[in-house]
């Protein structure tokens, strides 16, 4: 058996223990029984350790495990942990609001997916009338892709079409997870800059530390020119208000 440390989502400044048969994740949500008459609460595991019989008070169990990993990264557990500390607010009340209500209220996580092009199990020998098809076919065997990033890389949307309908590529859902690590694998290609963009970035980053205002007509490309400065300043160690 294991003690579990578990945040329930209330106003309250204190954390509770309960049993398990395994340990847990911390970031996992539990449902557990909860005050004198035992209502279902849903909580937050904060950490696990080995349970160690003893003169201790009669410790109630988990009633249900809900996920099967955390709905937070480290990241997001160690700036909730500041957040309590630094706005003075309870345990549950941070957590809870960090939580979509259906995910407080013990629903399940639905998965979130996103279209890739795969390669099919189609006979590369059959494609030499079409090189680009082939070409593409070929890049997919190494991974699978997104059709933005195909066309980044010189396919036009005339061969991807032209390939999924000869069954060469096949379009699937790939499931992200719910961790801030996994939605940073998915960043895209930056957009290549142009010239003028190029000079106004340049202009700023040779010039130092200072107020800079881009003059330019709606579409014109300005908030490309900012999201390049604040990539280069986080890739720094540093942090940008958007």
């Amino acid at each position: 058996m294991w003690e579990i440390t578990v945040i329930v989502f209330a106003p309250i400044r204190a954390s509770f223990t309960y049993l398990y048969v395994s340990a847990l994740q911390a970031g996992v949500r539990v449902k557990v029984p909860f005050g004198r008459n035992s209502h279902e609460r849903i909580g937050i595991v904060m950490s696990t350790s080995p349970y160690v019989p003893g003169n201790k008070k009669k410790i109630k169990s988990i009633l249900e495990v809900l996920d099967t990993e955390s709905v937070w990264s480290k990241h997001d557990l160690a700036l909730m942990s500041f957040a309590k500390n630094y706005y003075m607010v309870t345990d549950g009340d941070v957590y809870s609001a960090a939580l979509p209500k259906k995910l407080r209220d013990g629903l399940e996580i639905e998965p979130i997916t996103y279209p890739v092009l795969k390669a099919s199990d189609y006979s590369i020998s059959d494609l030499t009338r079409s090189k680009k098809q082939k070409a593409l076919f070929e890049a997919l065997q190494q991974s699978p892709i997104t059709e933005s990033e195909a066309l980044i890389k010189g396919f036009s949307k005339s061969v991807i079409k032209a390939a999924v309908e000869k069954g060469v590529v096949v379009r699937e859902c790939e499931r992200i997870g719910g961790n801030r690590e996994d939605w940073i694998s998915l960043k895209e290609t930056p957009h290549k800059l142009n010239r003028e963009q190029s000079d106004a970035l340049n202009s700023i980053e040779t010039s130092g530390y200072n107020a800079y205002l881009l003059y330019g007509v709606t579409g014109s490309g300005k908030t490309e020119v900012y999201m390049h400065l604040i990539q280069r300043v986080l890739e720094n160690g540093n942090n940008a208000l958007v």
